[in-house]
């Protein structure tokens, strides 16, 4: 923990099973917190309580300096903010990507060791900042954005749906005909280049043509109108657009809600996205950036909810993946590399019912 400045901007409020990088630090609630200093956390929780008024808690691992009374620099771990006075508005947590600035009340924010930043809203509304970007992001209660590191900056967004076939988000638009990639125009296809959709009756999943035809299920238990994995296994689907395209987004929508239960282990999300703008699509073999292959994206809706029980997991979800610029890049081929959600039980059916892909951009 590196202490710099003479001002107390911030102070510790409660501290639980704290382990420190540095073992010389000894921290007790009711010590101040100067500005500048850094909180190098191993373990743990801390409570932090802020001159303003907003109080925090950092979940270790994780590495936090104190700016300001009213402002924190996040390059490592989790932290939770409640900023719910008049005083504490305006809170703000920096991460090497983004720049989160709370409008009322609360939400998560984390920041990965290759430089990804998320964060979730649990209640009121923030506004996520990224460097070059054309207006800042607003996230409301239930809503989730991704920024991942690079040039490109690509923002994941992940929003649930009103639970019905209409398919109705905050901000991302329904399942569409009217994308690049829809089978009306003739132009992409998609096909299965790792591992197997599921076949086993009485639940087989439908054909990866489906990802393509403009709809989504019209049911939240139909493994006719979805496509899926085999259980517990990964897969990887090959989408070819038929020329080279300046991709604006990419959505993926999932879902899935049992009929006699709350279960909806089948609507989480979980993916890496990559893409590739030559003539032939190179090999889909690991390890793909050696192929010539383009990380766009990484998606885990259950992180990004931060979902702990099975009602805290929205039956339905769409993804969004875009570029903070206004463009993700020129791609011509996208790879899916899709894992299982993995629940505690792994017998369980718990590969995701994804319904629709659509890809938005110019020839």
């Amino acid at each position: 923990m590196r202490r710099a400045g003479d001002r107390a901007v911030a102070g510790f409020v409660a501290l639980q099973d704290c382990r420190w990088v540095d073992p010389g630090v000894s921290v007790r609630p009711g010590d101040p917190i100067r500005s500048g200093q850094r909180l190098e956390l191993s373990s743990g929780t801390v409570e932090l309580r802020f001159a303003r008024g907003a109080v925090a808690t950092l979940f270790g691992p994780a590495i936090f300096e104190v700016s300001s009374g009213n402002e924190g620099f996040l390059t490592l771990g989790q932290i939770k903010v409640k900023a719910d006075t008049p005083e504490s508005k305006g809170f703000t947590v920096r991460t090497r990507t983004a720049r989160v600035v709370d409008v009322g009340t609360a939400f998560v924010a984390a920041a990965a060791p290759d430089g990804q930043s998320r964060v979730d809203v649990t209640e009121g509304e923030v506004q996520v900042h990224v460097a070059g970007g054309r207006a800042p992001h607003r996230l409301r209660t239930g809503q989730a954005l991704a920024v991942e590191a690079g040039n490109a900056q690509v923002l994941v967004r992940i929003e649930p749906g009103d639970g019905t076939a209409a398919f109705r988000f905050p901000t991302i638009e329904p399942p569409s005909s009217s994308d690049f990639a829809d089978a009306t125009r003739g132009a992409a296809t998609i096909r299965v280049v790792r591992g197997a959709l599921r076949t086993n009756v009485p639940i087989p999943s439908g054909p990866p043509e489906l990802l393509l035809d403009g709809r989504g299920q019209s049911r939240p238990d139909s493994p006719a109108e979805s496509v899926f994995f085999d259980d517990n296994a990964s897969g990887a689907l090959l989408l070819d657009l038929g020329r080279s395209l300046a991709i604006t987004r990419i959505n993926t929508y999932s879902w899935h809600q049992n009929r006699d239960s709350d279960v909806r282990v089948r609507a989480v999300q979980k993916f890496t996205l990559y893409g590739f703008a030559g003539d032939r699509a190179p090999a889909t073999d690991d390890p793909l950036t050696e192929a010539g292959w383009e990380l766009l994206a990484r998606v885990n809706s259950d992180d990004l909810f931060r979902v702990v029980q099975a009602a805290d997991r929205p039956a339905q979800q769409a993804c969004s993946i875009s570029g903070t610029r206004g463009s993700i890049g020129r791609y011509r081929y996208l790879l899916w590399e899709v894992q299982p959600t993995l629940g505690h039980n792994l017998r369980s059916l718990n590969n995701t019912f994804y319904s629709e892909i659509d890809v938005y951009g110019t020839p």
